[in-house]
């Protein structure tokens, strides 16, 4: 049955592509018919907001080399540091935005907070502040460049996530109802940019100003929309799966190969929910719990990448004791210059496995998966073919051919590491964004 549905849709997609092919006139693009030159989402992750080397601190890096690179303000009477490529951005969103035209979406797709090595309530204050802030860009703050924002969690903001289920599913329904309901563990957003619409019945919070999200990112309460861990977008030529991408490496992902019994399916609908469940409470104990009651012992292990910390003799014990819970030794950073699909490779198991049921779902929704936009990692990609025939548990052989791209990442910015944001627009074209300084320090 899926692979009859897959050869229907693949082939009126291929009819389709001819026809625009062949069609002269300029199709305008129905999310913004007045100026098709504005883009109709901007997609950004891991702004890392808090995290001493991330987009936004209240300390600057003890790293000289770094350091530099921040620049301050004051919001509230209390000085806040940025990257300087956050201003960047902003002048990225002034050239986008002119005749004060806004962009109908805003992607934050995770990492976009982080209470792993940060406290909360400094990390959402600080979101509040970068958000709201003024200062920065001519009187204009950043979510006043877009309409509606739609929030992903990650694995550093996966307890805004937690929050939100218990915000919505627990807190409100008793208000209302006396009666707690079920909590999902997963909200499949789909967004339809050829109608300029969201799912609101597959998102929580159908009001979504109604949510400490909306608060938090806009002093106006613009709308905001929760998925997770995917949201599928729709466009004339382009079927994609926008997720964070902490469930392709096993860090953060350390069961999806025993969700089901050998030889047994697991249905498409429920396989990010068991997903969920079975990775939350280690995600929650180490990417929230640490930094919420340890003090400064979880930006120390991190500082330990920069080689500014006095902790790793400390993480160490940690490692030999806990391996489960601390499974990965932390090295000052040594990158190489290399393109983000080599992830995909180094996990190839839990990415199949993530590709297969992603599919399954889109095929739900009449959509053929054929574009994946991801973060996790922080090094971007543009548009790289990702092909591969996988067999899935009941034999069938599932062919993939998606175009690939990576956001990038706001932590300790380098030649490898940096910040890559994506525009797309209504006809699906994919525009990445540099914001490399031209002049340092």
């Amino acid at each position: 049955m899926r692979l009859a549905k897959l050869l229907f849709l693949s082939t009126f997609l291929f009819l389709i592509s001819i026809y625009n092919c062949c069609a002269q006139s300029n199709k305008v693009n129905t999310i913004n018919s007045e100026n098709i030159d504005v883009p109709a989402a901007m997609f950004l992750s891991d702004f890392h907001i808090g995290e001493v080397y991330g987009s936004v601190t209240k300390v600057l890096p003890k790293n000289d080399s770094i350091k530099k690179y921040y620049d301050s303000t004051t919001v509230n009477n209390e000085k806040i540091y940025y990257r300087r490529e956050v201003k960047k951005l902003f002048q990225t969103l002034d050239e986008k935005c002119k005749k004060n035209n806004r962009i109908p979406y805003l992607i934050l797709m995770g990492d976009i907070v982080d209470m792993a090595v940060h406290n909360s309530s400094d990390a959402m204050n600080l979101a509040h502040s970068i958000f709201n802030d003024t200062t920065i860009s001519k009187g204009k703050s950043f979510t006043s460049y877009f309409d509606t924002i739609i929030y992903i969690p990650g694995n550093h903001d996966h307890h805004v996530w937690k929050m939100l289920q218990e915000q919505y599913y627990i807190s409100n329904s008793m208000e209302l109802t006396g009666i707690a309901s079920p909590v999902q563990q997963q909200i499949i957003g789909v967004l339809d940019l050829e109608k300029g619409s969201m799912s609101k019945d597959s998102v929580i919070f159908p009001d979504p100003q109604k949510n400490f999200l909306s608060r938090i990112l806009s002093d106006t309460k613009k709308p905001v929309y929760i998925a997770y861990p995917n949201l599928y977008i729709k466009t004339d030529s382009k079927h994609i799966c926008v997720t964070h991408g902490h469930f392709f490496e096993p860090g953060w992902n350390n069961s999806s190969l025993n969700i089901s019994k050998p030889g047994e399916s697991i249905n498409d609908s429920v396989y990010f929910s068991e997903l969920e469940k079975n990775n939350s409470p280690l995600t929650e104990f180490s990417d929230y719990a640490i930094a919420q009651s340890m003090g400064g012992l979880a930006q120390g292990i991190n500082d330990i990448m920069y080689g500014d910390s006095s902790y790793y003799q400390t993480y160490l014990k940690l490692v030999a004791k806990y391996p489960q819970l601390f499974p990965v030794k932390p090295n000052k950073v040594k990158r190489t210059k290399h393109n983000d699909i080599q992830k995909l490779l180094e996990h190839p198991e839990l990415v199949d496995s993530f590709l297969i049921h992603t599919q399954g779902q889109m095929l739900d929704e009449d959509m053929i998966f054929n574009t994946l936009i991801y973060g996790h990692t922080h090094v971007p990609c543009d548009s790289v073919q990702y092909i591969k025939d996988i067999n899935d548990l009941m034999g069938y052989t599932l062919k993939f051919n998606l175009s690939i791209y990576n956001t990038g990442g706001w932590v300790g910015i380098d030649d490898v590491s940096k910040p890559t944001p994506l525009f797309i627009y209504g006809n699906g074209n994919i525009e990445s964004i540099s914001l490399d300084l031209k002049e340092k320090k």
